[in-house]
């Protein structure tokens, strides 16, 4: 299931690369075989520049991501609210519990996107 990163795969901007590395809850968005969106609270880490969420594979989250790699991550600073990382991406399936997002769309809030 491992494999090199995708040459598509969008770098995460050294200005909220912390929002990935600190202790933070991120919501983390799943697709239901229903096409429904399915969203939790996690931890995230960072690998290879990639964001990392450890999830179940017996669990929804495991289940959709079987189904549809396609994922959605939010992280907001709690220290200031209007600066947040939004990842969208591809999943995969590093371990039997570990999700590497190759990210391919990064939303940054407003105030910080003159930063780039």
């Amino acid at each position: 299931m491992t494999g090199p990163i995708a040459p598509e795969t969008l770098p995460v901007p050294a200005s909220h690369l912390d929002l990935l590395t600190r202790p933070i809850c991120g919501v983390f968005t799943t697709l239901g075989h229903d096409g429904q969106p399915q969203s939790s609270l996690v931890r995230v880490d960072l690998d290879r520049g990639c964001p990392l969420v450890n999830t179940s594979l017996d669990g929804q989250r495991g289940r959709n991501l079987i189904d549809n790699q396609k994922v959605s991550l939010l992280v907001v600073d709690p220290r200031n609210t209007s600066r947040f990382i939004q990842i969208r991406g591809d999943a995969e399936l590093v371990t039997r519990v570990t999700c590497r997002i190759h990210p391919r769309r990064i939303t940054l809030d407003a105030i910080h996107l003159a930063d780039h």
